[in-house]
């Protein structure tokens, strides 16, 4: 039996990453007025973005 066969290696964990893809663009409609929103340029988020629109005011949140 060599030393090899006696010596206990910690087990490896394997983390998950995510993966970021290119730039996030929302084009949407305000809820309240109609008016077409676009966010464009912003990174990807996994929790969402709040919009605001400046034709009315009316801020909502976009996933």
């Amino acid at each position: 039996m060599s030393n090899h066969d006696s010596i206990d290696y910690p087990l490896r964990r394997l983390i998950e990453e995510p993966v970021l893809s290119r730039p996030f663009m929302a084009v949407t409609k305000c809820r309240s007025c109609g008016a077409e929103i676009r966010a464009e340029g912003l990174p990807q988020s996994f929790g969402g973005y709040n919009i605001y629109c400046v034709t009315c005011g009316a801020q909502f949140r976009v996933d």
